[in-house]
């Protein structure tokens, strides 16, 4: 028996949005999303996004633009901004007990934010973030 007879052909998919809104008989794309995060702006991916632990209905994105942020997933509701990085986005995390959340960027940046307790009467409990700190690794390794 040959390697090449376990392997299989594969029939490639639609090169463009185009080609595969004509393979699926549709002439545009419709958008079909139940939640946006309309913060990071019209033109910026979103690569991340982390619910907190114990409370369903909040999550943190980071994106294109530099930025994470804090979301209520129930009403669509931007909670807080989470800026300071130079670069896209890309991890987010929260801690085991969801009173910290932490951003990571392609900037070598992880920056940390805790969820401040005394809160106006009448705010929603986790309705207020500040600025914690920041973790940053080497700028460059050189190997000679």
């Amino acid at each position: 028996m040959d390697e090449d007879d376990d392997i299989e052909e594969v029939e490639e998919g639609p090169e463009d949005e185009d080609d595969m809104a004509e393979q699926n008989g549709a002439t545009s794309l419709q958008d079909t999303s139940t939640r946006q995060f309309a913060s990071h702006g019209p033109d910026s991916a979103v690569f991340t996004l982390s619910t907190h632990p114990q409370c369903p209905i909040l999550a943190v994105s980071g994106g294109e633009d530099d930025n994470g942020y804090l979301w209520r997933l129930d009403t669509g509701e931007e909670i807080a901004k989470l800026s300071g990085h130079t670069d896209s986005v890309v991890a987010t995390g929260w801690s085991s007990d969801g009173e910290m959340v932490a951003t990571g960027g392609m900037d070598g940046r992880i920056r940390v934010w805790r969820r401040v307790k005394n809160i106006p009467q009448g705010q929603w409990e986790y309705s207020r973030w500040e600025f914690l700190t920041v973790l940053e690794g080497m700028e460059e390794i050189t190997v000679s």
